[in-house]
């Protein structure tokens, strides 16, 4: 359950935060509903099988997508800095530097303040991560 829910979190990424909180509520109520009426945990959370197939289709499959290469990480990681420039949500360096110190990049959902946070290529395996500057700027970014 908890495994289906961080996914779903994840792929809900690009809506605003109390948006996400009440999708993962109706999903919570769901599958506490279908347990009380005989199910397993694990086959309630099959249950949902259908929104996973919708948004695999949906929001997450029309977000744009960036590309790294191996040459964009220096000993196997790569810093935020170079990431979100590199993902085209900032124009240069210096622009990415400012967004991370003020606050305004998030990475899979987790707000980044240091500008020395690093990730390492294995973090990018199977969807990559989601990139976001501000509130409407995001890039799933994957490793080629």
């Amino acid at each position: 359950k908890e495994r289906f829910l961080k996914e779903l979190r994840k792929r809900l990424i690009v809506l605003n935060e109390q948006e996400v909180e009440d999708i993962i509520k109706e999903y919570q109520d769901h599958i506490k509903n279908k347990m009380e009426e005989g199910m397993s945990e694990e086959e309630a959370v099959k249950a949902q099988e259908s929104a996973r197939a919708l948004f695999s289709s949906g929001v997450a499959a029309e977000m744009p997508t960036a590309a790294l290469t191996a040459d964009d990480f220096t000993d196997g990681v790569i810093d935020v800095v170079t990431l979100v420039a590199k993902s085209g949500l900032v124009n240069s360096k210096s622009e990415g530097r400012r967004a991370v110190e003020q606050g305004g990049v998030t990475v899979d959902g987790e707000k980044i303040e240091d500008i020395k946070q690093t990730f390492a290529a294995a973090q990018f395996a199977g969807e990559g991560l989601v990139v976001k500057r501000g509130k409407k700027n995001f890039r799933r970014v994957v490793v080629e």
